[in-house]
């Protein structure tokens, strides 16, 4: 019932036959349900999110641009393969191997994201210290959170799971970074230390922003 309710909903947007390999993801694990499909070169990448009795979200990628996400240390369409249960139905298996082949064992953001990742929590370390009131204080300290989280990942070479395991993952990695992370959720010691250890080494940012790429100014 399942792999029929799959196959309606990408028919919808893509053509069958041109399917590599399909996981999901449905509600008895997740709060929405959750399709990645690999579809040959001659599709579109693309993304279809709405609601029928539950949210459904369906990211269709091409072989390319699912190998340049994987070789961009992309989190999220690495865990789509990894976490996510094969439909081996609508699926050629050794296209699936193939793409688990080509995911590195450990999470190394290449530069570009590391940088933007270090300048977000400079951006937001600077409101942080300047905080009047331990509300502002508290809330600026909740933004910096994920990312701290996401470059202690990166230190250590831990490939993130969807946010809702991050608090497990940094228990489990019991390094002094994951520790005062931990402190720091708990209100007993405060973010500064941990923030100036994670961008000691930042580098700063130089980009061109050209017409296609411009059309907002947030970074990172």
């Amino acid at each position: 019932m399942k792999d029929k309710f799959l196959e309606n909903a990408l028919k919808k947007v893509i053509d069958l036959k041109n399917v590599l390999f399909v996981t999901a993801q449905f509600t008895d694990k997740s709060y929405d349900i959750d399709i990645y499909c690999v579809v040959k070169n001659n599709e579109q990448s693309q993304v279809s999110i709405y609601k029928d009795h539950y949210w459904i979200e369906i990211f269709v990628d091409t072989w390319s641009n699912m190998i340049q996400k994987i070789k961009n240390y992309d989190e999220i369409a690495v865990g789509f393969i990894t976490k996510m249960d094969l439909v081996e139905s609508l699926s050629n298996i050794k296209y699936y191997h193939r793409a688990k082949k080509i995911i590195k064992k450990k999470y190394t953001l290449p530069e570009k994201r590391k940088r933007l990742l270090q300048y977000r929590i400079k951006v937001l370390s600077s409101k942080y210290f300047s905080a009047k009131s331990k509300v502002d204080k508290n809330f600026f300290a909740g933004q910096l959170l994920p990312h701290l989280i996401m470059a202690i990942f990166n230190k250590y070479g831990i490939w993130p799971q969807s946010p809702k395991k991050w608090i497990n993952q940094i228990r489990i990695l019991k390094k002094p970074e994951s520790r005062q992370i931990i402190k720091i959720m708990n209100g007993t010691a405060k973010a500064d230390s941990l923030i100036n250890k994670l961008t000691s080494d930042f580098k700063g940012i130089y980009q061109i922003k050209d017409k296609k790429n411009n059309k907002i100014t947030y970074l990172g």
